[in-house]
């Protein structure tokens, strides 16, 4: 699952809910092995239905004694069990806290014997994208209502009868009845699609079979009118399947899938392991992608290229499909055992993503995004009050696990890794791995046993850093020349990010030597750091002249945040020098970190940091030093910056631009570098600003991404009149088509002003899924709205009373304050305690006020 921010089957026993992370582990040894699922269902999409009527079929054998049998069932109520194919003699059951099913059998049944047991239930249509829910489609509400499945993690309850957890894998079969002209798309291969009549309408039924075992989590349904893209790749179906008025617009994608196929294969060395692969493009997907065995569902919007001049769309479609894809061998092929270990899924399929999109576009775009992912995302919320293990044994919900740590920590320590194994012992490991626990689970224990065998050296050390300590090392550096020697000694010291954490990690830190000047060179060496808990590592290298510089940890290769000591002239020497796309990134942004601060810099710095926006050769890492600009950590630059970004947009906006040879070297990345230009121009405290960008949002032929960034832009100038400028650009950009109207209508939560906590919450009543997720990054960086009463006021009554959101939507809305210590967020929190229905964002509420307010009692 990618997140923009996620299926059922089963192998290995019968359950008791899952409260914590070791109580559903537990559950996984109960004595039953679960064989195959076949589920039937009618879905009529011209009837509003709010709950369905299935059955489902299940093939199992005792693995010791037993004479009950304890399933999920959630959501929905069971109307009849029975054995199946001996008549219809119904089975004692009890619904038990309106989550379990207990079934008596009529005598103990021996150990190995089979059952076959049919159950008929009634379950819920959620709105929440979770379970089985519906959807409209914004831009072509001729579709009717759209049938889809979201199942990960523990949907699959919701949706029927089942031993719903990752370990147990089973063969599963769908059939779905529903009115011809409507498509049904599952798990596997298709073995029918028959037509009959029904009250003299035309029907038809729809029979998939996935018959490689697989996890309940995984099973996937979509039932909507679909167009869809055919072709084939070593003999499998390879498709694309979006709504029959938007196939042109889903050629991009449909083009790229067997070069992704093929670069998957050649980096992983081992051949695709389903029937087929089919992509399904959902409209509004809160999820953005989730990776169903041979049937990824992703956002609709992220699967089509609506606007060919969108970079963003480009690097976005491919990033999705690049993850999903990976998701197809980590976390389908290989499953993970029990849910404390999803990184096994979602930090494999960031790295392989990361890999792959790298390998598809060619340049430096994708290490751009990585920087942003962990120097952003994952540093705030590892420092924050969610900072947790990779592995965290104790934890009370499945939900949570979803998260930074797990994607962007999971990534890294695998990136870390790599370059402590070497790259080549690390891929041998990756598909040894793969091979060795095809179409089975796997522990976090299982991957490192694999690659310490395959490297031929323990990672004991290694594995309990990285996986039971939470956190990351913060190094720092001393560097001396040795003239006589001539040599350089180069010492690190890393200690945790937690200040109360003595801990260390063990790691192979990079360090890159160079000299520009005659003799000239650039030589990288690893320093050995951690081992047996030493918090030192140093090393010397013997170079025939001093370095003009020196980098640690170049392009970021390793998780580690740098205490930087270089005084300004070496950053200004890296920035334009080193040959690292991330380093240069890294020393641009040291360079201007006192802003990030609240602090002030020097004219000098002003002018190197001006000049820099100008001439660094890559549109990527320059437009990625302005999305650190955008964050809440400076209200406007400074007047030199300021003055260099109206120029730049100016330049830009000339016609003569996209005939510039600058321009045609690299049209996406010049496309990507002006949209972010523009996104900074609310930072720049200039009257004319807000003219400017309304005279930009002014023109109705404006690409996407522009109508995006600049909506930002005029959203975080703040003033009552910022306001009214996004409500004429919604009324000019709406009619364009959902995804433009969402760039604007999510820049209200770019709006730094109260007011816009009144505009939100208004939309909040009726926005699709989408809309909220993009309010919550934006939010977290404004501070003029998330600090204030009428923020307060709106996340109050979204999280206690938009029952339609779901509790990811409102875990979103909350992490926007969750860094705050105001009595505003106290209070706030406290009210969740005590008047939420979720556990989940009681425990959410509940760290808030253990972590930013240590000295006050919980209410």
């Amino acid at each position: 699952m990618q997140k923009l921010a996620l299926i059922f089957l089963g192998l290995g026993g019968f359950l008791v809910s899952a409260k914590g992370w070791a109580e559903g582990a537990a559950a996984t040894r109960q004595p039953i092995d679960v064989q195959s699922y076949f589920l039937k269902m009618e879905l009529d999409p011209e009837s509003n239905l709010t709950e369905f009527d299935g059955s489902v079929e299940i093939q199992l054998r005792a693995l010791e004694t037993t004479s009950q049998i304890t399933l999920h069932a959630e959501d929905m109520t069971v109307n009849k069990v029975y054995f199946a194919r001996m008549g219809k003699k119904e089975l004692v059951f009890r619904q038990k806290d309106g989550k379990l099913l207990e079934i008596d059998l009529e005598k103990p049944t021996m150990k190995g014997r089979p059952l076959v047991l049919r159950i008929e239930y009634t379950a819920k249509v959620h709105e929440a994208h979770y379970g089985l829910f519906k959807v409209v489609d914004p831009d072509d509400k001729s579709r009717g209502n759209l049938f889809f499945t979201q199942l990960e993690a523990e949907g699959a309850r919701r949706f029927f009868p089942c031993h719903d957890v990752p370990s147990d894998k089973a063969r599963t079969e769908v059939e779905v009845a529903t009115r011809q002209g409507v498509n049904v798309v599952s798990n596997g291969k298709q073995t029918f699609d028959r037509p009959y009549n029904k009250d003299g309408q035309k029907w038809h039924r729809v029979h998939w079979i996935q018959d490689k075992p697989h996890s309940t989590y995984l099973v996937a349904l979509a039932v909507a009118p679909l167009g869809k893209l055919s072709q084939k790749y070593k003999g499998n179906e390879i498709s694309v399947h979006v709504g029959p008025k938007k196939l042109g617009e889903a050629k991009f994608l449909f083009n790229a899938l067997p070069k992704l196929m093929d670069l998957h294969e050649t980096l992983l060395k081992v051949k695709y392991p389903w029937a087929k692969y089919a992509v399904v493009g959902v409209p509004m997907f809160l999820w953005g992608g989730m990776e169903n065995t041979s049937v990824t569902l992703q956002n609709e919007a992220a699967t089509l290229m609506i606007d060919p001049k969108s970079t963003l769309g480009h690097y976005r479609a491919i990033g999705l499909a690049g993850h999903e894809l990976a998701h197809q061998w980590f976390g389908d092929l290989v499953s993970p055992d029990w849910w404390d270990d999803i990184w096994l899924n979602e930090g494999f399929a960031t790295f392989v993503e990361n890999k792959v999109s790298t390998a598809y576009f060619k340049n430096e775009y994708p290490d751009m995004v990585a920087a942003v992912s962990i120097w952003n995302d994952y540093f705030r919320q590892e420092d924050g009050p969610r900072s947790h293990p990779l592995v965290e044994k104790d934890k009370k919900g499945t939900e949570d696990a979803f998260d930074s740590i797990s994607y962007e920590k999971g990534a890294n320590v695998l990136k870390t890794l790599e370059v402590y194994l070497g790259p080549e012992k690390f891929k041998q490991g990756l598909t040894a791995y793969l091979k060795k626990y095809a179409l089975e689970n796997a522990t976090h224990e299982n991957f490192f046993e694999v690659m310490s065998k395959t490297a031929g050296e323990p990672l004991d050390e290694f594995r309990k850093g990285w996986v039971y300590q939470r956190g990351y090392p913060v190094v720092s550096q001393e560097g001396t020349w040795n003239a006589d020697k001539k040599s350089y000694q180069v010492q690190l010291r890393q200690r945790s990010n937690h200040a109360d954490d003595k801990s260390t990690f063990r790691f192979r830190m990079p360090v890159a030597f160079h000299r520009n000047s005659t003799p000239a060179y650039h030589q990288t060496v690893l320093v050995e750091m951690g081992a047996a808990g030493n918090p030192l590592g140093e090393t010397t290298v013997v170079l025939p002249a001093p370095p003009e510089w020196v980098t640690v940890n170049p392009q970021g290769r390793v998780l580690a945040r740098l205490d930087s000591l270089a005084p300004l002239t070496t950053l200004e020497t890296q920035m334009n020098n080193d040959p690292e796309p991330v380093t240069r990134l890294w020393a641009a942004r040291e360079m201007a970190k006192p802003l990030f601060q609240g602090k002030s810099i020097s004219e000098s710095t002003e002018n190197v940091l001006a000049k820099w926006l100008q001439t660094e050769p890559s549109p990527y890492v320059r437009a990625t030093l302005l999305v650190f600009f955008q964050k809440k950590y400076i209200r406007f630059l400074p007047e030199k910056l300021g003055a260099t970004l109206a120029t730049l947009a100016a330049n830009q906006s000339a016609a003569n631009w996209e005939s510039s040879a600058t321009f045609i070297s690299d049209p996406l990345g010049w496309r990507l570098f002006h949209s972010e230009v523009l996104g900074t121009l609310g930072k720049v405290e200039k009257k004319e600003m807000l003219t400017y960008l309304a005279s930009v949002l002014g023109r109705r032929d404006l690409s996407l991404d522009d109508t995006a960034k600049a909506s930002i832009a005029v959203a975080q100038l703040g003033s009552d009149q910022a306001g009214d400028v996004l409500k004429e650009a919604l009324k000019l950009h709406g009619p364009r088509g959902h995804a433009y109207r969402i760039s604007v209508e999510g820049a209200y939560g770019a709006w730094e002003n109260p007011k816009a906590a009144a505009e939100i919450g208004g939309m909040a009543k009726i926005c699709g899924s989408d809309v909220p997720s993009r309010w919550a990054r934006l939010v977290r960086d404004n501070n003029a709205l998330n600090e204030s009463k009428e923020w307060a006021a709106v996340l109050k009554e979204i999280v206690l009373t938009q029952d339609r959101l779901g509790d990811e939507i409102k875990a979103r809305l909350l992490s926007t304050v969750d860094e705050l210590a105001t009595e505003n967020v106290f209070q706030l929190a406290n009210d969740i305690r005590k008047d939420s229905k979720s556990e989940r964002l009681k425990e959410q509420a509940t760290k808030m006020i253990k972590k930013n307010f240590p000295n006050k009692r919980l209410l």
